[in-house]
């Protein structure tokens, strides 16, 4: 895929784009990108952020700010309307991979399923090795100790220990008090 330049964003080969519905400024593509209508024709980017493990935009109209998930755009737009009880999940278990060919609706059972195996995957119990789990385990401690130490001599602050370790502030303190010295 070859980009070019296209009025403010790179047009990526193969890229379609589908206006969301009841945001009529806003467009997502089938590779997961949301872009803003600023002038007739002339489109912007929209950031996108991590919420917990999940890629989030926020939309505006007419005042209202409204924090979406990609996938579920991306879900609306390409694979259509959801069927009433089910939910989007993500084919490769990537829930930053948000491209529409890796998306598909699941019932209850599916998602369960679904909930187990992510479940499987997390914690290592399709063969990985029980040192490179521990491995895992030993550089994520040292991130929770560099960020919590960082926030603790005021370089940060809790917001942003939060953002940078993906979970929430009360997670941070807890983390914090437990591991004081």
């Amino acid at each position: 895929m070859t980009p070019r330049e296209f009025k403010g964003y790179d047009l990526i080969d193969g890229e379609k784009w589908a206006v969301v519905k009841d945001r009529r400024l806003y467009s997502v593509s089938n590779l997961g990108r949301v872009r803003y209508e600023v002038f007739m024709g002339e489109y912007r980017m929209v950031n996108q952020h991590r919420f917990g493990a999940h890629i989030v935009v926020i939309l505006s109209q007419a005042g209202e700010k409204k924090t979406i998930p990609v996938a579920t755009l991306v879900a609306n737009a390409f694979l259509g309307v959801k069927p009433k009880g089910t939910k989007t999940i993500h084919k490769d278990l990537d829930v930053t991979n948000n491209h529409a060919d890796n998306l598909q609706y699941a019932n209850k059972e599916e998602y369960c399923k679904y909930i187990s195996r992510c479940h499987r995957e997390l914690h290592g119990r399709t063969g990985i090795d029980t040192t490179v789990r521990k491995e895992v385990a030993e550089r994520r401690a040292e991130q929770y100790a560099d960020v919590v130490g960082r926030w603790t001599r005021r370089e940060i602050n809790i917001r942003q220990a939060s953002w940078e370790l993906g979970v929430s502030e009360s997670a941070v303190s807890r983390w914090r008090s437990r591991h004081a010295q």
